[in-house]
């Protein structure tokens, strides 16, 4: 049995729980609610980098990187890949760095406004603001591109853009106060309407945890 770690939200669906579900693989893990926050939450016995996901195998190995363990759920089941096979797989690992990269930089905006306002470092929420938007801004002209079945890099880009959205809107809000007002439905019309029709695909309404 696998063991997962990783940090249940209510309401939002992780990507790799979307990519377990996807590949009806629930039963081969067990989850462990692991907030790597919070001091003392044994992540840094099996991850030096104390980050969720993070995934032990039987053989004592440990995977963390959510693109790693997605790509090693992927290799479990018989379904057709997320990891798409043939030339358009270099365009899916590009895709789903900046998915993932945009999941990042979002977190750093949203950890720095946990802090008091008065120690907010400007340059630096300007730094990766600006990749926020950079990397919304490119996906709104790249999803009339992509194809109907789904691979990794769309799951991972409406991950992304569900957290953004059901998760962080009022870190969003407090921080911008910075910067120009930002809500990324209303300036990218075609990425809302394309993330509004895939994301009711049930991998990304089943909770594989309470």
């Amino acid at each position: 049995m696998m063991r997962l770690r990783f940090s249940p939200f209510p309401g939002y669906v992780h990507t790799v729980e979307a990519v377990i579900t996807y590949g009806g693989l629930k039963d081969r893990f067990t989850y462990v609610a692991n907030d790597p926050f919070e001091p003392g939450n044994g992540l840094a016995e099996v991850n030096p980098l104390s980050t969720v996901p993070t995934l032990e195998l039987p053989t004592g190995e440990t995977l963390y990187g959510g693109p790693v363990i997605y790509e090693y759920v992927d290799s479990l089941h018989a379904k057709p890949k997320l990891f798409t096979p043939g030339e358009r797989l270099l365009t899916v690992r590009r895709q789903l760095w900046l998915a993932d990269s945009l999941f990042d930089h979002y977190v750093r905006l949203f950890v720095e406004g946990r802090e008091p306002a008065g120690s907010w470092r400007a340059p630096y929420l300007e730094r990766f603001f600006k990749k926020v938007v950079q990397a919304l801004d490119a996906f709104e002209q790249e999803c009339t591109s992509f194809p109907e079945a789904l691979d990794i890099a769309q799951v991972r880009l409406i991950g992304t853009l569900a957290f953004i959205t059901e998760r962080l809107p009022k870190a969003s809000d407090r921080v911008g106060n910075l910067f120009p007002p930002h809500h990324w439905r209303e300036t990218r019309p075609k990425l809302a309407a394309w993330y509004d029709r895939r994301s009711q695909d049930p991998i990304f309404t089943t909770k594989l945890t309470d």
